[in-house]
């Protein structure tokens, strides 16, 4: 009998637009895909050199501690001391996991009893829910609004029953806005959490994708208390398949979550980590260079979205261009769907992300620019582009 854990969860929303773009491209049809945000440019060189090398260590293929080598270790806290001026004990204070997506699961599993509530944001990253849902805990969106920067209101959150709230879920650069975080945001989150004992978990994929300097909750003086920050390699670095990712945060905290991974996962192939050592100490000018050709993606992106007369919000970073319908198209979803079947152009619908981006649309920098040209050119002068016809 299957577990009630799963039978309340939905399917994931991806995969039904999924099904749909593999019969488009059965029936002979091309899907420009910029609905899913899988980095396609390649890691450093330098890195895949590495992997290479170290591939032919006759011990790699044994298993491997489930705590990751230390020198791995250490090389996270030189690049979160580099990055973010924050400095982290790697023997006490840093878990390598494979990948930040299943830090999500793994953080809900470890901090969550039946019938606790979890916060999450609205709109937002579509694991918080899931998680919160597999750990048989309440998920209580909280509403992230355009005006507002899409920065939570800790007025209104104060005002509700916080006694079974466990988690705060939050995720700066913002999935799927693409707001920026700050620190008066952070020490105001950090403040709510000492007050009502809440453990803040913000998920940090984004960080290093933007001109501006990179801010994380951990800066703020008593954070490493309250706060976990997940970290991957996937967006940064081009290594969404490598599949490795680190939580940092107070031993207290990262200890349990050592005990549960433990039982769950050996830790990743030693060449894999081997060679994220080496991508954590890249140039800055690499990642300058990447950021280079990802706002030659937006500007490209940016021109689809006004073809189709949608509103972008400004200061939008991370690997995403976030867009607002007009009032001419009733159903937004309806609308991306139409887009998908007439023209095999496949942008992820805000609804997805919670109900506060029904009226929005999400599309994805990872894709050549050969490609969003080319979906420009299906929408040229075809009759989605008539700011006059109602849909």
């Amino acid at each position: 009998m299957l577990s009630t854990r799963i039978a309340h969860m939905r399917e994931y929303p991806f995969a039904a637009k999924l099904r749909k773009c593999r019969e488009i491209e059965r029936s002979g049809g091309h899907v420009i895909d910029l609905g899913i945000g899988s980095p396609d440019l390649k890691p450093p060189r330098a890195v895949i050199q590495s992997l290479k090398h170290h591939i032919d260590d006759p011990d790699c293929h044994r298993y491997q501690k489930s705590r990751g080598i230390l020198e791995f270790r250490e090389a996270v806290a030189r690049w979160y001391h580099k990055h973010y001026h924050v400095e982290l004990n790697p023997e006490k204070h840093i878990l390598p996991v494979i990948g930040s997506k299943q830090s999500v699961y793994l953080i809900s599993l470890c901090y969550i009893e039946p019938g606790d509530q979890v916060l999450i944001p609205n709109p937002g990253y579509l694991n918080y829910e899931a998680s919160t849902l597999l750990a048989s805990g309440i998920p209580i969106p909280y509403s992230l609004q355009e005006q507002s920067n899409w920065y939570p209101d800790f007025a209104k959150l104060e005002q509700m029953d916080l006694d079974r709230v466990k988690l705060l879920w939050m995720n700066y650069p913002h999935m799927p806005t693409g707001a920026s975080g700050c620190t008066e945001l952070f020490e105001e989150a950090v403040q709510f959490a000492k007050k009502h004992d809440i453990l803040i978990c913000h998920d940090n994929p984004y960080g290093l994708l933007t001109s501006r300097e990179p801010v994380s909750p951990l800066q703020i003086e008593g954070a490493l208390q309250h706060c976990l920050e997940l970290n991957s390699f996937s967006k940064t670095y081009h290594m969404a398949g490598w599949r490795l990712g680190m939580i940092c945060g107070s031993s207290s905290h990262i200890e349990p979550l050592f005990h549960l991974f433990s039982h769950l996962h050996s830790g990743q192939f030693l060449p894999i980590q081997k060679a994220a050592i080496t991508a954590l100490e890249v140039s800055s000018t690499w990642r300058e260079e990447q950021n280079v050709i990802l706002e030659k993606r937006r500007a490209l992106v940016e021109e689809i979205f006004k073809l189709l007369h949608f509103r972008i919000p400004e200061g939008q970073t991370g690997l995403y261009v976030w867009a607002e319908a007009p009032s001419r198209i009733s159903d937004v979803d309806l609308f991306l769907d139409q887009l998908l079947t007439q023209r095999h152009l496949f942008l992820s619908p805000g609804s997805m992300f919670g109900s506060n981006g029904k009226r929005y649309a999400r599309a994805s920098l990872c894709l050549e620019q050969s490609h969003i040209k080319t979906a420009i050119q299906r929408l040229t002068n075809h009759p989605f582009t008539d700011p006059n016809r109602q849909l």
